[in-house]
């Protein structure tokens, strides 16, 4: 579906306006660097970060309206892309907790959100590989936490399922990508960081920004690879 720039433009502006707004909200979050809630009074060294994720997330609005148009899937897919980056940067990175105050309502907001798009189409056979993908991700993630305490927490865990839910929703080749996809990077991050001396072999690499960064890769490359795939398999 065919999106013309401007849109894509206001919709990367409207991104970098969330996307500052919702890190500066994380600061609040029991734990995390204390911050305040304007740009203003927000310290020196948080502010790198904030500009970082607004950065960010206006770039992913930008390129998520490209993806998806101005299709009923588009609402739902922008608000994975805010809490997403958001979350990830601000307090995975600096204090390895995801935020529940985030998280956890949005587990009913984006099931709100995909509705329309689910009405809007034939059928609703999106919906229930969207509970698949939220259960699968979080079943994986779990006994990954089990096995592996240190190094997947359960705030992972929680944000693994809403991960599932919007790729469940898109296909079940991007919930793969994003569930293999998500572990690779970690691995990837952690020998990096072994091999430059960085970390220590017990190297814990948070997990959230691997997750969300292999979701945004499915997010567009699920269907490129599944063709890609096909004409292979039918050559």
């Amino acid at each position: 579906m065919s999106t013309p720039l401007p849109v894509a433009g206001v919709s990367g502006a409207l991104g970098a306006a969330i996307g500052a707004t919702l890190a500066l909200v994380a600061q609040h979050e029991p734990g995390a660097v204390p911050g305040m809630s304007s740009v203003a009074s927000t310290p020196l060294h948080v502010r790198p970060r904030v500009a970082f994720v607004a950065a960010g997330t206006g770039l992913l609005f930008a390129a998520v309206t490209m993806r998806f148009g101005m299709s009923p899937e588009l609402p739902a897919y922008l608000y994975l892309a805010a809490i997403g980056l958001a979350c990830t940067v601000i307090d995975d990175v600096d204090v390895r907790r995801l935020p529940d105050m985030i998280i956890l309502p949005s587990y009913v907001v984006s099931a709100l959100l995909l509705m329309p798009a689910g009405a809007a189409h034939t059928g609703w056979s999106a919906a229930p590989r969207a509970i698949a993908g939220m259960v699968a991700l979080l079943a994986l993630f779990f006994a990954l936490a089990m096995a592996y305490p240190n190094g997947v927490a359960l705030g992972d865990v929680k944000l693994a399922g809403l991960v599932g839910m919007y790729l469940g929703w898109l296909s079940w080749d991007a919930l793969f990508l994003t569930a293999v996809g998500s572990i690779l990077i970690a691995a990837v991050v952690g020998l990096l960081a072994i091999v430059t001396k960085h970390a220590s072999r017990n190297v814990a690499v948070p997990i959230g920004p691997c997750l969300v960064g292999a979701a945004i890769l499915a997010l567009f490359l699920s269907t490129p690879i599944s063709s890609w795939y096909a004409s292979l398999i039918t050559a």
